[in-house]
């Protein structure tokens, strides 16, 4: 499979040649348009290719296909490296004649690639005309029992198939008070049969969650991080901010989290240890005050188990019974109540061979709910009897992996560049995406549309899990099980996707022929280029960033800031100030965080003006030149803003598009905030978080069309305005960490508007 490479060349040639502001501009484009409808052309018999049964014996074929690796791969290189090269120096005739030989060179290459793929698919489908996993119609095959999206659980920890007995034993062990002593109970299995899926079953239980003063979770993967860990359980069992525990050095995290278990009845779960280390570890932060505090513990690995509490306290789970696994598997891959008769009867013959393994099961599942021709599917994992049931579901997974069209493909080893159980933000994920030109240009929608349905397919299959739900149940983040996340690796390292490298940023030179994650300890920089002209997407997270930066960093940024292909920015450090002789807009760019007050200045937000998400960063620095108190003015020249974030409060009534506005540590706004008439009009999700807020005065007509109202670490604020009971668009509203009388006025409004409205909607 050569799609990573393949598509990232043709990327390569529309950004660099095919677009209106090109860096380069050559005399002839004919060899460009040439060349890229060459390339889109093997993409196509590729992808169809890969779907013949007969691939994946044949050498010859496979021989082609490392063939189109190696040449897309050194031939993306080589362009970029002449571009840069013409750029720097100048249209000068030699570094023009060279561009042109590799040009030439690359279409002689892909012609004869293409000719022995027409020649090599002529002869084999001469002898199995009919041998094809998946329908002859490229990507839309026939769905059994309806659409993808009908099948999407909610969450990767749906309703789970078996395992009754078990279930029942671990409530009683975790719920019983003898004996007093802090306790580790034990879930072990192999990979895939369902650990987190039980264990998170256990901790959602209300018998359970009323049963503990208090919950936390973490998951500690194979290369563990003990301040990973604690991160986690700070988060939510202390509930310190990320800001706030990235402040604190793992030492007093260790303390507070001891601290604030102390006295109470807990219960943690630590999910996937493979190391007893990570017992000795994370055990001292744990006081034991023999009052039933219990520790849930998943792992493949029994010697782990017996090593971090009582044998007697260890549950094995077992794998599926053939019932079991038919209930398992009819409930993905069809919505329908009936099978026909021959779907059923393929459909049991490959069950039986998944041996009762659920993550196996599902997989399969998501392939057959995807594939017109099941008989195919049970031929290709027709295994020999001696095969091991890791090998089993090693071959499932590569053939779900292998039946992917080509635009999932390259979506799904993206997971790679990740670390393993890495929960991704799915906004993230899929700027990424688009950064690195996965996506396909859909004339009817902007690509975030795209790129959501893809990730919609990929859940669809069972390869990509959902981690985290919004408060009105969308996506929030997601993840892949650590089997599949292994494919993932192996697939993209043969692809040659990115290289990862451990150093010290500031001793990095940036590469521009190959895409690489650049890791510095807990910063990570992804794709991101200095003075890349192409740029499209940049993120930078630094979990230890307190907002400053240093001088060689801000230019950095402010090379990049010359790129005109910018669409998403999140940066969590000072923004550079635009040079005074320059003149930027940034026509692209649709999302910029963070930025600060003192820089929302007239020129700056005429050079941003189809921007739609802005986050702005409060700012303690003294600014002659401009009046902060008044910044928020120049908000107006956003025509198209519908989200804003900022971390105090002023009157952003004047924006006439805003649907989202988070208010994120917004002591600023001061104790009373009275809201005026005409204002927030297309307001849907209103977030304030850490206010001094005590007095809010508003009516109905201030915000027309709210559906959400999420009010956390409000610890002043008494009650919401009565006005709320008119607002019968308000769907939810969410409190966290705020005074008993504020949640009873959210309940009164609730109850008013059943009595006065009949309006049964709106959730507490």
């Amino acid at each position: 499979m050569a799609c990573v490479t393949l598509i990232s060349l043709i990327r390569t040639l529309e950004l660099e040649f095919l677009q209106r502001q090109s860096r380069v501009v050559l005399d002839d484009n004919q060899i460009i348009h040439f060349l890229h409808q060459s390339l889109s052309l093997l993409q196509a018999l590729l992808e169809e290719s890969e779907k013949k049964l007969w691939v994946s014996d044949d050498e010859a074929f496979k021989d082609l296909i490392a063939r189109v690796k190696d040449i897309t791969f050194k031939a993306e290189g080589d362009i970029e490296s002449q571009v840069m090269e013409i750029v720097s120096m100048g249209d000068q005739p030699s570094s023009l004649e060279g561009l042109h030989q590799i040009l030439q060179s690359l279409a002689r290459d892909i012609d004869g690639i293409i000719e022995c793929i027409k020649k090599r698919r002529n002869i084999k489908e001469s002898y199995s005309p009919h041998q094809s996993v998946s329908s002859s119609n490229h990507d839309e095959n026939i769905i059994v029992g309806g659409s993808t999206r009908g099948r999407i659980s909610k969450l990767d920890e749906e309703d789970m198939v078996g395992h009754a007995m078990e279930l029942a034993r671990m409530k009683e062990m975790l719920l019983q008070g003898s004996p007093p002593e802090r306790q580790v109970v034990s879930i072990v299995g192999m990979g895939g049969i369902g650990k987190t899926t039980f264990a998170k079953i256990i901790y959602d239980d209300l018998s359970i969650r009323s049963h503990f003063d208090l919950h936390g979770w973490t998951t500690v993967s194979q290369d563990h991080n003990l301040r990973k860990i604690l991160h986690h359980l700070c988060h939510s069992i202390v509930q310190m901010t990320n800001d706030e525990i990235n402040k604190v050095d793992t030492l007093d995290l260790a303390n507070k989290l001891r601290q604030c278990l102390m006295g109470q009845r807990y219960l943690l779960v630590m999910d996937d240890v493979w190391d007893t280390k990570v017992w000795d570890d994370v055990q001292r932060c744990l006081p034991d005050d023999f009052n039933g505090s219990r520790i849930l513990l998943t792992t493949r690995l029994k010697e782990v188990a017996n090593y971090a509490g009582l044998s007697k306290y260890v549950c094995t789970l077992s794998f599926l019974n053939l019932d079991e696994s038919w209930k398992l598997f009819y409930s993905k891959v069809s919505n329908e109540e009936t099978l026909p008769v021959e779907l059923e009867e393929i459909g049991r013959r490959i069950i039986h061979k998944c041996q009762g393994l659920p993550l196996a099961i599902v997989i399969v599942a998501g392939l057959l709910s995807k594939t017109e021709n099941w008989e195919s599917v049970a031929s290709a994992i027709n295994l020999s009897a001696t095969s091991t049931l890791h090998e089993q579901c090693s071959k499932i997974l590569t053939l779900s992996y292998s039946n992917l069209p080509y635009r999932l493909k390259s979506c799904f080893l993206y997971f790679s560049v990740f670390p393993e159980d890495y929960e991704m933000p799915t906004k993230d994920l899929i700027k990424l995406w688009i950064a690195e030109g996965f996506i396909k240009v859909d004339s009817e929608r902007n690509l975030e549309e795209v790129a959501s349905d893809y990730l919609q397919d990929l859940i669809g299959r069972n390869l990509v899990l959902i981690s985290e739900l919004s408060l009105l149940g969308n996506i929030k983040a997601c993840r892949i099980h650590d089997l599949v996340y292994d494919l993932c690796l192996r697939k993209a390292k043969d692809e040659k996707l990115l290289s990862v490298i451990h150093e010290e940023i500031e001793s990095v030179q940036l590469d521009e022929t190959q895409p690489k994650c650049y890791e510095d300890g807990n910063r990570w920089y992804v794709g991101a280029i200095k003075h890349h002209c192409n740029l499209q997407t940049l993120i930078v997270q630094d979990h230890n960033a307190n907002g400053s930066q240093d001088d060689v960093g801000r230019e950095w940024l402010h090379g990049v800031w010359k790129s005109q292909s910018l669409r998403y920015i999140k940066f969590p450090f000072q923004f550079p100030k635009p040079h005074i002789d320059e003149d930027v807009v940034q026509e692209n760019l649709q999302t910029l965080y963070w930025l600060p007050d003192f820089q929302c200045t007239k020129q700056f937000v005429l050079g941003i003006p189809n921007v739609q998400v802005l986050a702005i960063r409060c700012s303690v620095e003294e600014e002659s030149e401009f009046e902060i108190q008044t910044w928020w003015e120049n908000l107006c020249y956003l025509a198209k803003l519908k989200k804003l974030k900022w971390e105090a409060i002023a009157a952003f009534s004047i924006l006439p598009n805003l649907e989202v506005l988070k208010l994120i540590r917004a002591e600023c706004m001061g104790e009373e905030w009275e809201t005026i008439d005409g204002g927030f009009l297309k307001l849907k999700f209103l977030f304030i978080s850490d206010a001094e807020l005590k007095y809010w005065n508003s009516t109905s007509d201030h915000f027309p069309v709210l559906e959400r109202l999420a009010l956390h670490y409000c610890y002043y604020l008494h009650e919401i305005p009565a006005g709320f009971v008119d607002v019968l668009t308000l769907q939810l509203i969410d409190l966290k960490a705020c005074t008993p009388s504020l949640v009873e006025s959210a309940r009164q409004i609730r109850d008013e508007q059943e009595n006065l409205y009949g309006y049964d909607e709106l959730i507490v």
